[in-house]
C-alpha cells in the first residue's frame, strides 16, 4: 500500500464515522420525536447505547444502523422508559431532599445530611453515565442494573475516573466547538461512553448480551 493509499483510506475511514455518527444523533432526535419525548427520549438513548456496543464488540461491522436502531428501540420501548423513570423519581429524590436540609434551620446535623446528599447526587451521576452502557450489555432484572451500576463505580475507581473524565473531555469539547453538538449532539457522549465501558466490562460475560440479532 503507498502512503497516498494510506491517506485517502484513513480520509475515508474518518468520513465515515463522521457520518455514523451525525445519522446516531439524527436517529436520537426523530423516535425521541416519535415517542414524543417523554416516552421515547430514554428508549432512544438506549438504542443509540446499543448500536455503538454493536459496533465494537460484534465482529461484522457492516449492519443496516438504521435497522439494527429501530428494532432495538421497539424491543426495549417498555424496559428503557421503566429504568428511566425510575431514574427520574430518584434523582428527585435526592434533589428536593438536598434542597430541604439546605434550607431547614442551621444545624451542625443538617449540614452533615446536606453533605451526605451532595455525595449519593455525585454517585447518582455517575450511575446516569454508566447505567445504559449496562443496559444494553446485560440481561438483567431491572433493580440489579442500579445495582451493578453501584458495585462497578466503587469497585473499579479507575473506571470511573474514565469516565468521568470521558465527559468532561467531551463537554469541553461542545463548549468550545459549539458546531460540533449541533452536529452530532449525544452521539459522540455515548459512544466514548460505550467504549469506555465496554473496556471495564468482565470478558468472560460479553457474551451475556441484549443487542437483538439485527
Amino acid at each position: 500500500m503507498t502512503r497516498m493509499e494510506g491517506l485517502f483510506i484513513g480520509v475515508y475511514r474518518i468520513g465515515e464515522w463522521v457520518a455514523r455518527l451525525a445519522y446516531i444523533n439524527f436517529l436520537w432526535m426523530m423516535c425521541t420525536i416519535i415517542g414524543l419525548g417523554l416516552f421515547g427520549f430514554f428508549p432512544a438513548t438506549a438504542a443509540s447505547f446499543a448500536v455503538f456496543r454493536k459496533w465494537f464488540l460484534d465482529e461484522d461491522k457492516d449492519f443496516y444502523i438504521g435497522k439494527t436502531y429501530w428494532g432495538y428501540f421497539k424491543e426495549n420501548l417498555k424496559t428503557a422508559n421503566i429504568l428511566g423513570y425510575m431514574l427520574l423519581l430518584i434523582g428527585l429524590f435526592l434533589y428536593f431532599d438536598l434542597r430541604f436540609f439546605q434550607t431547614a434551620i442551621s444545624h451542625p446535623i443538617f449540614s452533615l445530611i446536606s453533605a451526605v446528599f451532595l455525595v449519593l447526587i455525585f454517585l447518582f451521576f455517575i450511575v446516569l453515565l454508566i447505567i445504559f452502557p449496562i443496559f444494553v450489555h446485560y440481561d438483567f432484572k431491572m433493580k440489579d442494573y442500579l445495582k451493578y451500576s453501584l458495585i462497578l463505580i466503587i469497585g473499579h475507581p479507575f473506571h470511573t475516573a474514565k469516565v468521568l473524565l470521558s465527559f468532561i473531555v467531551v463537554y469541553l469539547i461542545y463548549s468550545h466547538i459549539p458546531i460540533l453538538f449541533f452536529m452530532f449532539g449525544s452521539s459522540i457522549l455515548f459512544g466514548v461512553l460505550m467504549w469506555v465501558s465496554c473496556l471495564a466490562f468482565p470478558k468472560e460475560e460479553i457474551t451475556v448480551e441484549k443487542v437483538g440479532q439485527n
